[in-house]
This record gives C-alpha cells, structure tokens and sequence, in this order.
C-alpha cells in the first residue's frame, strides 16, 4: 500500500502546484510517505522514480521535506 499512496501524494502535490490548488496531506499520511521515500531518495536522484533530493531544514513541514526528497521544489509555483 506505501507505494499508491507516495504516488497519489507527491502527484497530488504535482497537479495541484501546477493548477494553483491548495494542497494539505494528513501528518499520518506525510509520516508514511516520509518513511518510503526516506529510504528510496538519493542525493543523486532515483532514476525512474524520483530526481536529485534536496535537504530542507527540519523545521519545514514534513510535506516539504518528502518533496524534497524527491527532488521537487517544495516552493515551486506554476
């Protein structure tokens, strides 16, 4: 099941920062996400999965933090 809902969360993000929607994860969801793609991301990107992962300070919400992890600009905006 951790792999759909990585999927549906970080394209989510994606469809919604591209269309300017807002877009809020449950903390128990982003804590799951974070696990999987803690484990997957590199810093020199997961080729067919995720791109270069960027480290974001650990105040940054947890949503931002799995972004970044795959290798997404949390601030990004269309």
């Amino acid at each position: 099941m951790a792999q759909p809902l990585d999927e549906l969360v970080v394209h989510g993000w994606d469809l919604a920062s591209a269309t300017g929607q807002p877009y809020v994860v449950d903390h128990q969801t982003a804590e799951a996400v974070h696990r999987l793609v803690s484990q997957q991301a590199s810093s020199a990107g997961t080729p067919g999965l995720f791109g270069p992962s960027m480290t974001l300070p650990a105040d940054t919400s947890l949503l931002d933090r799995v972004l970044g992890l795959t290798g997404r600009d949390p601030g990004w905006k269309a």
